[in-house]
């Protein structure tokens, strides 16, 4: 990705590798991360944080495989 490495290349300081993360939500962060974004960013330094909006075309088809998934995997399917 072109955009990725131009970040990388901006951020080159020999002190090792650069660390690239990705996350679908704060749920899947760890806590000392979340922290540090949320409660701390003058303690970010180097880290170069981004959003990316991810577009489908193919939302009913997902509605569709979450409901068989859950349908199959849900003991009773009175709370869909």
């Amino acid at each position: 990705d072109a955009h990725r490495d131009q970040i990388l290349k901006q951020h080159e300081n020999g002190r090792g590798s650069p660390e690239i993360t990705r996350f679908k939500g704060l749920g899947e962060m760890m806590p000392k991360v979340v922290n540090i974004i949320g409660c701390e960013p003058e303690e970010i330094d180097d880290m170069t944080l981004g959003l990316s909006k991810v577009v489908t075309d193919a939302i009913p088809q997902a509605e569709k495989m979450t409901i068989d998934w859950i349908s199959r995997h849900l003991k009773s399917e009175a709370y869909l």
